[in-house]
């Protein structure tokens, strides 16, 4: 072949190999504007804070058992847009993902579903799978409490059933059964256990190196012990967030994964970074607890009143002229969050000088529960600035914060 021929032949080559590695590097290069607010907000006012975060094919290279910032706070986003489907969609789509669908946005449930959202996106050596799914709304706040007596929570483990089924339907619908697949799993409260759970359920079937889980606020969902295998799923907790310590550990639960526990008031920095961020999403300030061991306390108070689940579910205390057992107090909790309007308020202030006084005062407090009770307007307290989305922002942040500070 002639000289020059060869020039030309390597040219084309040159040219080709550049433009294929400039599209790489515009792949590596997407920026996405993640933003999340009020259910209620319409699209132009949606916001609140903002999240520029890169959403790049590499961050799912990378071994899945390593935490990634990145992750985190493209998860975190996500969570937080749940509530809405329409942010959440648009979240998604900024990220080049396409084919979104949403279960259970339409009813209020009394039972062991939970609303989620799946998207999906082509990638170049794979399909990777976005299951978003939303934490409490109305009734399923009964689900929540109900412990069951099986090594797995009865409620979240019911959940994470109906949310694997939706998502055999949607690889079926969208003939991905013999795609390589890889999942993204996020959520935040009941979301984050039933990611937790449906997390644990893809790594078994799936294997953990196509697996990446970023829980926040999860509850504890499980007393079986098996941290070695599950490490790529992370839970991050506020160390002041009582909601994702129950079930006690106590009576031997847990969460699959690793677990990453946050304090707000860690150092001056993060706390100046929590009051920040959150301050800019809600126009609030972040309200601490008094006291570092408020929680601790409750938890042990949880304890004495129920050593186990046996006595969780059948041991009774006088409140005022009825009995309750700490089961049937959570009921009244869950009706009370549910918007269910059947709460007996003689009962409820009765609880208040029962057994029943020292939890009681602790999830009351900073909460006029009068008001609530015929407004459900709930103000911001230490117990929901600890567990809220808006906290747990804030908080990613700070952990972000912490680590470049240090």
């Amino acid at each position: 072949m002639p000289k020059k021929h060869l020039i030309k032949i390597t040219i084309i080559v040159l040219l080709v190999g550049g433009i294929s590695m400039l599209v790489s590097l515009e792949k590596e290069k997407v920026n996405a504007t993640l933003y999340f607010g009020d259910n209620n907000m319409s699209s132009k006012e949606r916001l609140t804070h903002v999240l520029n975060v890169g959403c790049k094919e590499s961050d799912f290279d990378i071994d899945s058992s390593q935490f990634s910032q990145n992750l985190a706070n493209i998860s975190i986003s996500l969570s937080a847009s749940a509530m809405d489907p329409s942010i959440a969609f648009d979240n998604l789509k900024e990220m080049s993902f396409e084919n979104s669908v949403k279960f259970s946005y339409d009813k209020d449930y009394k039972g062991d579903v939970v609303g989620l959202i799946i998207s999906s996106k082509r990638m170049s050596d794979c399909i990777l799978i976005a299951i978003i799914i939303r934490g409490t709304v109305g009734r399923e706040w009964y689900s929540n409490f109900d412990t069951g007596y099986s090594s797995t929570h009865k409620g979240f483990e019911h959940s994470s059933e109906f949310v694997y089924e939706k998502l055999k339907l949607y690889i079926t619908n969208y003939s991905l059964q013999h795609e390589k697949l890889k999942f993204l799993v996020t959520g935040h409260s009941r979301g984050g256990a039933v990611a937790n759970l449906l997390s644990k359920q893809l790594i078994d079937l799936y294997g953990a190196h196509n697996v990446y889980a970023y829980t926040f606020a999860s509850p504890n969902t499980t007393t079986i012990h098996e941290d070695d295998k599950y490490q790529n799923i992370f839970n991050i907790v506020n160390s002041q967030d009582i909601i994702a310590y129950l079930p006690l550990e106590s009576w031997g639960y847990t969460k699959y994964g690793t677990t990453i526990e946050i304090s707000p008031t860690e150092s001056e920095a993060s706390e100046n970074n929590v009051q920040s961020v959150f301050k800019d999403i809600t126009g609030n300030d972040y309200t601490q607890f008094d006291d570092d061991t408020a929680v601790d306390n409750c938890l042990e108070d949880l304890y004495n009143l129920s050593n186990n689940v046996e006595q969780y579910y059948n041991k009774k205390y006088t409140v005022g002229s009825t009995e309750l057992t700490t089961y049937e107090y959570f009921n009244m909790v869950a009706n009370l969050l549910s918007g269910d309007n059947t709460i007996n308020i003689i009962v409820l202030k009765n609880t208040m000088d029962s057994d029943f006084s020292e939890v009681s005062q602790f999830f009351s407090s900073g909460i006029d529960m009068l008001n609530f009770v015929f407004t459900r307007q709930l103000k911001s307290s230490s117990i929901i600035d600890a567990h809220c989305i808006d906290g747990y922002v804030a908080l990613i942040n700070a952990y972000s914060t912490k680590k470049a500070v240090n």
